[in-house]
């Protein structure tokens, strides 16, 4: 029994008219004609009562139209899946993640999610600083973002998932004198430099809050540099474990003193507008995913 019987029978028993079934499925009303008798004969049953002026489903072609729907439109939908398949396999998404991000602890795991997601796309990764990467994104040049903001809620016509939230620590070189105390206060901080990276977003804690005592703030161009002059013993600074060598002997950490509450989120950012139907899929993969950056 070919499928094209039973669809153009289905045509026939929802339209009630030969003529208008031949309009729907593109075909003549002879050819209509021929392929519901040869599907009658074929069940050898009579499914319509036709007269001059009008067209009925028998009890029987009743029941075969019940059972014939539900299989055309799983037909139907098995279809749509397949071309939709299709065209995911040949489908790119370009990522951008924030290039001071921790490989093993930030990168890693989101690309995994990603990629188990959607089996399929093949998945571009590109780094940047965080401001380029915001530009990339507001230009369209990437298709999901992964950075951390303080000021994303700002950002217009952007669409955005928290993927995780993170406490600030107080961070320093293990080799400075104050590195052997338990807890840092005020008083031991007093005659610090605090290190913050220009327009250093949710990377670091604020400068017109800063959440210490110091000396006097010093402001660094890029992320090399701050680790580089708090592994020289130089000051310290509020960082959160997402970034590259986080883990490092090299520093230590200290908790923010009570009442002094910062946090970084890490997101997943992308236009709202976007019109590849996986973005929303691929955020929402990422806001369920569970990242364990320690203590």
């Amino acid at each position: 029994m070919e499928y094209k019987k039973i669809s153009y029978f289905i045509a026939v028993a929802e339209t009630l008219s030969f003529t208008r079934a031949a309009e729907r499925m593109f075909v003549s009303q002879q050819t209509i004609t021929k392929q519901i008798a040869q599907l009658e004969e074929e069940l050898g049953v009579k499914l319509l009562e036709r007269t001059t002026r009008s067209v009925a489903l028998t009890p029987v072609g009743k029941l075969c139209y019940e059972k014939f729907s539900v299989i055309n439109a799983e037909i139907d939908e098995a279809i749509a899946q397949i071309r939709q398949a299709n065209s995911l396999r040949d489908q790119q998404i370009s990522v951008g993640f924030f290039s001071s991000f921790s490989s093993d602890g930030v990168i890693r795991p989101i690309m995994d999610k990603l990629r188990s997601t959607a089996t399929d796309v093949t998945f571009s990764v590109h780094m940047y600083d965080m401001y380029e990467l915001q530009s990339k994104l507001f230009d369209g040049e990437i298709d999901l973002c992964i950075t951390t903001s303080n000021n994303w809620r700002m950002w217009k016509d952007i669409s955005v998932k928290q993927i995780v939230s993170e406490p600030f620590y107080i961070v320093l070189s293990s080799s400075h004198p104050l590195a052997k105390k338990t807890v840092l206060t005020n008083d031991d901080l007093k005659n610090e430099t605090f290190f913050r990276l220009k327009n250093a977003g949710a990377m670091s804690a604020g400068s017109d809050d800063p959440p210490m005592a110091y000396s006097n703030i010093e402001y660094v161009d890029n992320f090399s540099t701050l680790k580089m002059r708090l592994d020289l013993g130089q000051g310290y600074s509020a960082l959160t474990r997402v970034f590259e060598g986080a883990y490092d002997t090299r520093f230590v950490y200290f908790p923010m003193p009570p009442g002094k509450e910062y946090r970084s989120e890490i997101i997943c950012a992308y236009r709202t507008d976007d019109s590849k139907p996986l973005i929303l899929t691929l955020a929402t993969a990422l806001e369920e995913l569970d990242l364990h950056l320690g203590a």
